[in-house]
């Protein structure tokens, strides 16, 4: 499977025009399996790999605790490596065609709960922020993100821009 890898490592840089990095981890992912194919399976060709044989190796990444954005670079490269050969027919047909993607958990961002919101609303100091002046465009020029919190205050440098009406609410 090595002359595969590397005729489809060379089609990546020279037809594709992909980044040395992209190759370096495509060529790692796919090195890595077909090790794990010859050493567990037996099978040093690319035509005795199956759908089976690509889960298994899958289910023994994930034993191993590889995480699941590791293994969907994984799928990826093995993917367009079986398409390429079978593309090339050094295959009969793609193993990997059946294989879906793994999904990614998303974590949602942390919030304040309503005892923290009035905590901070409480920190803030009014009499400070309702000394500073205001310039013609209804714009305060003295905030700094750390001297005052309004919900919908925009940065340009380290200072804070409010509008006129945020400011006198």
């Amino acid at each position: 499977m090595e002359h595969e890898i590397e005729a489809f490592i060379r089609f990546l840089a020279v037809e594709r025009g992909l980044s040395e990095n992209y190759q370096l981890s495509t060529q790692r992912s796919l090195t890595e399996f077909a090790q794990w194919c010859a050493s567990k399976k037996k099978i040093d060709d690319p035509a005795g790999v199956t759908l089976p044989v690509i889960s298994e190796y899958f289910a023994d990444r994930k034993r191993a605790g590889l995480s699941a954005s590791s293994i969907k670079l994984i799928v990826v490269a093995l993917k367009i490596f079986f398409r390429f050969l079978a593309g090339k027919g050094t295959v009969d047909r793609d193993p990997t065609q059946g294989l879906a993607l793994p999904r990614i958990e998303r974590y949602l961002p942390e919030t304040l709960n309503e005892l923290q919101v009035e905590q901070l609303i409480e920190r803030i100091d009014r009499t400070w922020c309702g000394a500073r002046s205001m310039t013609r465009s209804g714009r305060s020029n003295c905030f700094t993100q750390a001297d005052c919190a309004f919900p919908s205050w925009r940065t340009r440098g380290s200072r804070i821009w409010i509008s006129k009406s945020e400011f006198y609410a």
